[in-house]
């Protein structure tokens, strides 16, 4: 006789656990409790250029629950039917794994389905269970649904729609509202130690493994730093996925405690600019860019690493232009260039930033006075803050640029090759058109 698929046994264990509900209430095996709870409830909430505020109430309330009274018992029936340990065995047979561990996918999947019929039997939601363990059982991608708050950003408009998949929207009172068990509230206060989001972003991708969707989190986050000069940092990921036996979900929170020192508004009319640019930029930005487990680093990820230092960390200005500057370094100096750092850093960003609408001589003229500041600030000497002024916010801007323009250029022509183009063009205007073609070219992404 053919034996059973897979589907056809997880369907026989689906009904005998609903039968053996069915009989536990019956038989006065299940009881009703209730679980007090805690509402962390917000009112008059407003927001304006990614500031919030509101009004927080606490509300507290009982829900009604099912529970076995012993529960053990149980389990102890269950593992013992024929559809338990014929779904065991056929999971064995088809994915050649341990008896033991298979065991314990099954566990997990009688928990889902028995928390499933406890309240009230869902037949829908028995076939999606079913599906989702042959998924996880075949490793198929996993829907992955993060929602991440983020600060730097704030919208001028509800929302906007950057690929199907990735949506930016203002906050809503319901984001800022949570719900805890009585007795674990006060122990655990989501947002005690962080920020508000000044915006929300919403993804969904199906990818095998969590690394994968971070990644594609990071790297969207990486483009919006690039959009416009914003220090822009993640508050809080909440990953929510589905799986039963692979991958849970869960929240993390990143240990941000300041505001951002940059930001940037949204505005409905910036959708076309903003999709074009991520459409362009995000498939350009490698891992070696976002991934700080990536075994090598190039001048790329070494300039964007400092940017991003530059950008976000609390520091004194000086240290931030000092950061930035550096990040500049790793892009327009050779290895083995010693002397006349500052003229030859000040012209090629002159000359490199020129086809993107920036004035040569303005340029030349803040880098070098930058890179002044920075040589005195790291022998010690101290800088006068009217003297930095709009400096460290300014060459942040080349910085943006420049790594915008690096990019396109990656695949196209090796930094050597790049940085000799801008040196004979200094003298040659045959080269200077030469660069401009190069960036009319190969460099879409325009300001």
């Amino acid at each position: 006789m053919e034996s059973k698929s897979l589907p056809v046994i997880l369907h026989d264990l689906s009904d005998s656990i609903i039968e053996e509900v069915k009989s536990g209430k019956e038989r006065g095996k299940i009881e009703i409790f209730e679980e007090r709870h805690v509402k962390h409830k917000i009112s008059d909430f407003n927001y304006a250029k990614g500031i919030t505020g509101f009004q927080t109430t606490h509300e507290y309330f009982t829900k009604e629950k099912c529970r076995w009274k012993d529960e053990s018992e149980f389990e102890k029936k269950v593992e013992a039917s024929k559809s338990f340990q014929a779904t065991i065995e056929k999971i064995v047979q088809m994915y050649n794994i341990e008896e033991t561990e298979a065991k314990s996918w099954v566990s997990k999947f009688v928990k889902e389905i028995t928390d499933v019929c406890l309240d009230e039997i869902n037949n829908d939601k028995i076939i999606e269970l079913i599906t989702l363990l042959i998924s996880d059982l075949e490793e198929n991608p996993i829907l992955w649904q993060p929602v991440v708050w983020i600060d730097g950003i704030w919208m001028e408009t509800d929302s906007i729609k950057i690929r199907d998949n990735i949506l930016i929207r203002k906050p809503e009172s319901n984001d800022l509202e949570f719900e805890s068990y009585y007795s674990h509230y006060g122990s655990f206060i989501p947002h005690k130690f962080h920020n508000w989001p000044s915006a929300i972003l919403e993804f969904e991708y199906r990818e095998k493994f969590p690394r994968s969707v971070q990644n594609k989190i990071k790297s969207v986050i990486a483009a919006l730093r690039l959009f416009k000069l914003g220090s822009i940092e993640q508050i809080r990921t909440r990953y929510n996925n589905k799986s039963i036996i692979r991958f849970s979900g869960g929240t993390v929170f990143h240990s941000n405690l300041l505001s951002a020192h940059y930001d940037y508004g949204l505005a409905a009319e910036d959708t076309e600019n903003l999709t074009e640019f991520i459409a362009r930029i995000e498939p350009l930005i490698y891992s070696e860019i976002i991934d700080k487990s990536a075994d090598e680093a190039d001048y790329i990820s070494i300039a964007h690493d400092r940017f991003c230092d530059a950008l976000l960390k609390p520091v004194v200005p000086e240290n931030r232009l000092a950061t930035a500057i550096m990040a500049l370094e790793a892009l327009y100096l050779k290895e083995k260039e010693l002397s006349e750092l500052t003229e030859r850093l000040s012209q090629r960003v002159a000359l490199a930033l020129e086809p993107f609408g920036y004035k040569t001589l303005e340029v030349y003229n803040l880098v070098k006075k930058s890179y002044d500041i920075r040589s005195r600030f790291v022998h010690g000497s101290k800088i006068e803050q009217k003297e930095i002024g709009e400096l460290p916010e300014k060459i942040l801007d080349y910085c943006r640029v420049s790594i915008i323009m690096f990019l396109q250029l990656h695949n196209e022509m090796d930094k050597e090759k790049i940085i000799n183009l801008l040196g004979k063009s200094l003298l040659d205007d045959t080269k200077k058109k030469e660069f401009h073609e190069l960036i009319n070219d190969k460099c879409p992404i325009k300001f």
